[in-house]
């Protein structure tokens, strides 16, 4: 057996990556900054497969995966967790294959679940934020099950403040023995915080042979979202569904068709709009993968839309494996190619399934996506040339995306109303505020940060008297912005009794317009 030693590398840099639009058709460059971007070294084959990211200004993350060495041994590292710097702070064997983890953000408690081909118990095991070992427990069959039950594949975990759920296929044997043809069903477990105690165990069968559920997320009303798949005469139908506290689950969608099958990988819950994401790989023919994203509605429990995506063409047949939502409602999605030398990627939309960028990776399989309330973007997944290929290595990444950048584009524009403002003609309106103030706290979220709140917030037009101190608040608002990009502007215009010209609101005009980029 070839020994390994356990190595870190590291790798940083800083790029630009293409173009998005936001409102008014005006079109602005991204800036992508490479926080950190690590690779493990664990043993011969290591798959990061899920990665959690803690709240707060400088959150750690928590990676899992699967190790083998060349034998096909297993036992080795597996769990990382990495600070906001990218340092690992501290890492653990799981003894058993993890799929997925989830973290309870109440004390950056993480569980881990994992099973491995249908042949033991799925595992769930709980770690403290040092990934010391809390708890451990396992699925047990179904009471009442035929002998041979008790097979039970876990891929995904959610946590809130009432328990953890737990998705997966469990597997139904018909005797006589030994066991003979199986029938696969989708199955939800619950278990409390503490792991001692099962408070759920839900089932759902469509009728189909083979069904099992890849991915879960819960919602504040403890409602389940599930994502999965079923077999459908020769190729698997896409499945996502709402199971309720009780175990009721409606399906929202089935989606299939093509010869190849469509398969979801991971689902997630915006908290804030309610609307549900999942992604996967829509199979549309022989040697043609895209990833598929789809918006749900938690109320109507039908599609908003879907979308399908093929980053880098048509051959290079890569499929999604992972979304999340940041705090502004937009969506991350992750990929990776089955094809050689096809990069992986993350890619951002709106909540209206505009596509707003997107970051590859070279030499790189995307396996999971992950978002903290700063900003940035984590992915996790394996140094492959191929997704799923041997002798790869954990690889995690964090980006940041503060700045726009619009300095950096030739005749860029926003369509400011009397534009240009003309000394001794141009009265200064409520609408040019009103403009300024809107513009200045897109610019504050483009670089992370809230929107700024105003005096006098509502302007009404021949009664609100423009002031001094209404220039001063935006361009300290947009003054922050520069700061956190790593440029400064010049000084206020000076106490509240100065006499406001149109030069004043042309050089606010100015910084807005050219927000810098992100700082090299």
């Amino acid at each position: 057996m070839r020994k390994k030693i356990l190595i870190f590398y590291v790798l940083a840099g800083i790029f630009l990556v293409g173009f998005f639009a936001v409102g008014l058709s005006v079109t602005y460059a991204v800036i992508l900054g490479t926080v950190y971007d690590r690779v493990s070294n664990f043993q011969d084959s290591d798959y990061a497969r899920d990665i959690a990211v803690e709240k707060g200004l400088n959150p750690n993350v928590y990676v899992v995966g699967s190790v083998w060495d060349s034998l096909g041994n297993s036992g080795y590292t597996d769990i990382v967790k990495y600070s906001s710097t990218g340092a690992v702070v501290a890492s653990v064997s799981s003894g058993f294959f993890p799929e997925s983890v989830a973290l309870n953000p109440s004390d950056n408690s993480i569980y881990v679940i994992g099973g491995e081909n249908n042949i033991t118990p799925g595992t769930i095991k709980k770690y403290d934020s040092s990934l010391n070992l809390i708890a451990a427990t396992t699925t047990k069959p179904i009471t009442g099950g035929g002998a041979c039950d008790g097979r039970h594949d876990i891929n995904g975990v959610a946590v809130d403040s009432t328990g953890i759920y737990v998705v997966g296929r469990y597997k139904r044997f018909t005797p006589p023995s030994p066991c003979g043809a199986s029938n696969e069903d989708f199955r939800l477990i619950k278990f409390n915080l503490a792991l001692t105690q099962q408070t759920g165990d839900y089932m759902y069968d469509s009728g189909n042979t083979q069904e099992g559920a890849s991915a879960v997320a819960v919602d504040a009303l403890q409602n389940a979202y599930i994502a999965g798949d079923k077999y459908n005469v020769s190729y698997l139908d896409w499945v996502v569904g709402k199971m309720n506290s009780v175990g009721v689950f409606t399906e929202m969608e089935v989606y299939g068709g093509s010869p190849f099958g469509d398969v979801p990988r991971d689902i997630t819950v915006d908290p804030a709009s309610g609307y549900i994401y999942a992604v996967g790989e829509n199979d549309i023919s022989s040697g043609s993968i895209s990833a598929r994203l789809v918006q749900y509605s938690s109320s109507t429990l039908v599609s908003v839309w879907a979308t399908s995506t093929q980053p880098f063409g048509i051959s290079s047949q890569s499929g999604g494996t992972g979304v999340a939502v940041d705090k502004f409602g937009s969506v991350y999605i992750s990929g990776g190619a089955y094809v050689s030398g096809s990069p992986g990627w993350v890619q951002k939309f709106t909540s209206f399934g505009k596509l707003l960028f997107t970051n590859p990776f070279g030499n790189m399989c995307a396996k999971s996506v992950a978002v903290d309330d700063n900003n940035n973007f984590y992915m996790a997944g394996q140094t492959a040339s191929a997704c799923d290929s041997g002798g790869s290595d954990y690889r995690t990444v964090k980006i940041s995306s503060r700045c726009n950048g619009t300095s950096t584009l030739p005749g860029y524009t926003i369509p400011w109303t009397d534009n240009p403002i003309i000394s001794n003609q141009t009265k200064i309106k409520e609408v040019h505020m009103r403009e300024l103030r809107s513009w200045t706290n897109d610019r504050r979220v483009d670089a992370g940060m809230t929107s700024s709140t105003w005096s006098d917030n509502l302007i009404v037009p021949n009664q609100t008297k423009i002031k001094a101190t209404h220039f001063d608040e935006v361009r300290t608002a947009i003054s922050q912005a520069y700061s956190t990009c790593g440029r400064n502007i010049d000084p206020n215009i000076g106490g509240p009794n100065v006499t406001i010209r149109g030069a004043h609101l042309e050089e606010l005009r100015k910084y807005i317009l050219s927000i810098p980029e992100f700082p090299s």
